[in-house]
């Protein structure tokens, strides 16, 4: 689940994607009625080949789901596949989006279905170019040893302009989502409940991370507060998968062929990035939903 904030900026640069099939992303996007794969719900309030009129920035409701799913694709090499059913939906208090998962899988080579579902009644910023960042002024890259060595904990962008001025991001919302159904949430998973997790293999193996207990990076944790998988995200920001995120979702998910070389430094052309939140939604898991709240930034 992703929900709005006001905030900061994050970037992670896509790699061509590997020769050989590994994770792939099937998206059914659907049209006003179209039932959901699993929720027990139906798209509505807009086509999604229109999208509701909120929408701005010029580009496609289905470019920056694809965008998103594209780039999770190229970070993990295992051979799994999702099929996600994506629309519109009306969803309840400040929730902006909310990822839904028919079974919590422990082998990454087992197909699975989810949903992800977008309430239209925010303004949405749908970029016609979501692997760049022209919009977005201000890149930053945290960096930390979290016990297994410097990773880069957090991407993003901020200082909007244009039509990204005060809308949220779908792309980042999309990537946010889509972390959820590969492996990012606390159903099934008790590292929730201890409040953090030890990486146990991979490049960052010794990492330890702290988490929150909706299923999600912890937000009042300064060297983790951009991740993408926090809580909550801001209009007029932009986040981006980075290695902190990428670890846990690909323990959680079961994913051992993990491409760290593709989460890179923020920056402009080129990259995929995220920027800092200036009204704040929350970012929720495994059956995730966003919700409107207000935090202050934290800085390192």
């Amino acid at each position: 689940m992703l929900l709005r904030e006001t905030g900061f900026l994050f970037i992670l640069t896509l790699t061509s994607a590997p020769s050989v099939q590994a994770l792939t992303i099937n998206i059914d996007f659907l049209e006003d009625g179209e039932p959901f794969h699993y929720a027990s719900a139906t798209a509505g309030g807009s086509d999604v080949a229109y999208a509701p009129g909120t929408t701005v920035g010029g580009g496609l409701f289905e470019q920056a789901v694809s965008a998103a799913a594209q780039s999770w694709e190229a970070l993990i090499g295992d051979a799994a596949t999702l099929s996600v059913s994506v629309g519109w939906a009306p969803l309840t208090g400040s929730t902006l989006a909310v990822a839904t998962q028919s079974s919590i899988r422990n082998n990454a080579s087992d197909g699975w279905v989810g949903d992800i579902r977008f309430d239209d009644g925010y303004t949405w910023f749908a970029d016609p170019t979501p692997l760049q960042n022209e919009e977005y002024a201000v890149p930053e890259t945290l960096r930390y040893d979290m016990g297994g060595g410097e990773m880069i904990t957090g991407l993003s962008f901020s200082g909007a302009a244009g039509a990204a001025y005060g809308a949220f991001d779908l792309f980042s919302v999309s990537l946010h989502e889509f972390g959820h159904l590969l492996g990012f949430t606390s159903i099934g998973n008790d590292e929730f409940d201890d409040g953090e997790i030890d990486i146990l293999s991979g490049k960052f193996a010794g990492a330890t991370l702290s988490l929150y207990g909706t299923g999600h990076m912890d937000p009042d944790d300064p060297r983790t507060s951009e991740a993408l998988m926090v809580p909550a995200i801001a209009s007029g920001e932009r986040r981006l998968i980075s290695q902190a995120d990428l670890a846990v979702t690909t323990q959680l998910g079961g994913f051992s062929d993990v491409k760290w070389e593709g989460v890179r430094a923020a920056g402009r052309s080129g990259t995929t990035v995220v920027p800092l939140p200036a009204t704040v939604l929350g970012l929720g898991g495994g059956l995730a939903a966003l919700s409107l709240l207000s935090r202050r930034r934290r800085r390192p």
